[in-house]
């Protein structure tokens, strides 16, 4: 089962396409949209994390 989205002002259709994504971060949203027949893309990601600047000018001597 495919999922169609449809815009329409009046008689007319703005958008009449399958529905598709790309997933950032919370994969609970990935995985209802897939089970809902989207064609949908995960990206696992997560922000960087804050570090204390001695730390973070380890980590970027290292890196």
């Amino acid at each position: 089962m495919r999922v169609q989205r449809v815009i329409s002002i009046g008689s007319r259709s703005l958008l009449a396409k399958e529905l598709r994504a790309i997933n950032v971060g919370i994969e609970l949203f990935y995985e209802a949209l897939r089970d809902q027949g989207v064609e949908v893309v995960h990206v696992a990601w997560k922000p960087k994390p804050e570090l204390e600047e001695e730390y973070e000018d380890i980590l970027s001597k290292i890196l």
